[in-house]
């Protein structure tokens, strides 16, 4: 049995989950535009690196759609097709369960 170690390969230091700039008193009137700006510049790193993510996930899965015969594409519309009909009845469903 071999063990693997994984390894940090980007070290840009782009982590939305540390705080560089905290502020530890709550009374200043000027500290409500500075956590506004903070929290501002997490969601916009948090929506960057999604971004990235998504674009990475794209990439792999567009050279197995582009080797799907058509047999292969008609089925898999149809099944996501049901998946969102159906997703979508069975919340109407529950919603109007309630109110009889």
């Amino acid at each position: 049995m071999s063990n693997t170690t994984l390894e940090l390969t980007d070290t840009s230091g782009n982590d939305i989950f540390t705080n560089k700039n905290s502020t530890n008193s709550l009374s200043d009137d000027s500290d409500d535009d500075s956590i506004e700006s903070n929290f501002s510049s997490k969601l916009f790193l948090f929506i960057e690196n999604y971004v990235k993510q998504l674009i990475l996930v794209f990439q792999s899965i567009i050279p197995d759609l582009r080797s799907f015969e058509y047999w292969q594409i008609l089925i898999l519309i149809l099944y996501a097709t049901f998946n969102v009909v159906f997703s979508i009845l069975v919340n109407i469903s529950f919603l109007f369960l309630g109110k009889n």
